[in-house]
Formats: C-alpha cells, sequence, structure tokens
C-alpha cells in the first residue's frame, strides 16, 4: 500500500496552516524574528500545495518557540554549538506542531556571521 501525503492533512482547510511565534531569541528583534519565519513558511508555499497564515493569538497548527535545554519534549538542547531545532508534525497532541529552536545558540539573520552564530534564515527551512 503506498503513502499518501495528502492524508496527512485532513482536518485541515485545503492546504491552510496557521503559524505563531510563541517567544523569541534575545539575539533578534521580535518582528525580525518574525519575519524570518514568515520567510521560511513562505519557500515551503511555493514548492507546495500549502499556504501559512501567521496569527499572534489562539490556536495555531505550527508554533515556533526558542527554548532551551530540557523543554519538556524528551528531546533537550545541548547548549551552543549543537542541534540547532526541531519540529513535530501538526496533528494532535500536546507537541504536534510544535518547531523548537536553541534559544542558547547566538541568532543572526545578515550580515557578516561571526564564529559561533547561526542564521536564522537558512534553519527553518529545513525543520518545517
Amino acid at each position: 500500500m503506498g503513502f499518501s501525503r495528502d492524508r496527512l492533512f485532513i482536518g485541515w482547510s485545503p492546504g491552510i496552516f496557521s503559524s505563531r511565534v510563541d517567544s523569541f531569541p534575545v539575539s533578534l528583534s521580535q518582528e525580525s524574528t518574525r519575519q524570518l519565519i514568515g520567510s521560511a513558511l513562505y519557500a515551503w508555499s511555493r514548492e507546495s500545495n500549502l499556504d501559512f497564515k501567521e496569527t499572534r493569538t489562539g490556536d495555531a497548527d505550527i508554533r515556533v518557540s526558542f527554548v532551551e535545554g530540557s523543554h519538556g519534549d524528551g528531546y533537550p538542547f545541548d547548549g551552543p554549538g549543537g542541534t540547532l531545532g526541531h519540529a513535530f508534525f501538526p496533528g494532535v497532541g500536546s507537541s504536534a506542531g510544535a518547531t523548537h529552536m536553541d534559544a542558547d545558540e547566538s541568532w543572526t539573520y545578515n550580515g557578516k556571521m561571526a564564529g559561533g552564530e547561526n542564521h536564522l534564515a537558512a534553519a527553518p527551512p529545513h525543520l518545517f
């Protein structure tokens, strides 16, 4: 029996997902972070039949948080220089749709990167 990706999206309006940024890195403004996460989701929408709409309140199918260490999902972060983030597929359950970025990393988005900095525009598209 073949796998159909379309079956994974049952329960949502055709291809429309809501997203929300719940917490932010200390190295970037909230607005810059929202724009960069929005750009990452837009990259996905250009290559798929999915559309993403940001919400700042209420429920969201995809929730982005910058967290550190052990943060309650069984996949603790390891501090600077290691794992940058992980995500859970939208659906049912407490972790469904959660995208966690390591808050202990030094996040940036433009200009020349110094050693140990991570480009926020590059990491999220690999997680979503």
